[in-house]
């Protein structure tokens, strides 16, 4: 009878499967995840990983690469124990199972929310391009609204700390849409891919390990 161990894979990796290939409800994530349960945990994780002086992405970036070059290393030793086949299997259905957990921890704490409803179903666009007509007016109107509101603004103007003010227009958005919980901001965050971002000409991204800033 084989061990547990060497079972427990593959609920994991079935689950993963499912999630991936089973077609999912937009109106239901909407409801159920991304309006019911997705605000409680970004609050949970963002306060979370607030508290920490370090990127936990970075953490757990370390710790995948430390275990991939682990597990490399003991198929490689064992090659001589196991037979080339069987190091080899045993390496593939860890880096499987290690993948298979880290897209479920990413559907849970942020990726479902790509299966929501498009943002013109949602608003109840009309159907059909506009016309470039339509384009111009629209984007006439808004300069003209932005510029009639400038000297109002600038007269209202408040002493501004950033994270505040962020935090408290964030939480305006959340009552106006209903929510129960409010968005946590997180705390910026520098990381280990600061040099990729750089290169790449990318200012930040929000990290779906613990949903902090980097």
């Amino acid at each position: 009878m084989p061990r547990p161990r060497r079972i427990a894979w593959i609920p994991v990796v079935a689950a993963a499967a499912l999630a991936a290939f089973v077609p999912r409800s937009p109106s239901l994530v909407e409801r159920s995840y991304s309006q019911g349960v997705y605000p409680a945990i970004q609050a949970a994780l963002t306060t979370a990983s607030n508290t920490l002086p370090f990127a936990v992405f970075d953490v757990t970036l370390v710790a995948v690469v430390g275990f991939v070059g682990w597990w490399g290393r003991t198929a490689w030793r064992d090659r001589h124990r196991t037979g080339a086949a069987g190091a080899l299997w045993t390496l593939t259905r860890r880096l499987v199972t290690l993948a298979s957990v880290a897209y479920l921890w990413f559907l849970g704490a942020w990726g479902l929310n790509y299966a929501r409803p498009a943002i013109d179903t949602r608003l109840g666009f009309v159907a059909g391009a506009p016309t470039a007509s339509e384009v111009r007016a629209l984007l006439d109107e808004a300069v003209a609204h932005v510029n009639g509101l400038y000297a109002a603004a600038q007269a209202a103007m408040p002493s501004y700390d950033e994270r505040a003010d962020v935090a408290a227009q964030l939480h305006v958005v959340d009552r106006r849409l209903g929510r129960r919980v409010g968005t946590t901001p997180a705390v910026p965050k520098p990381t280990l891919l600061t040099p990729y971002f750089r290169m790449a000409g990318v200012d930040g991204l929000t990290a779906p390990a613990a949903l902090e800033t980097l």
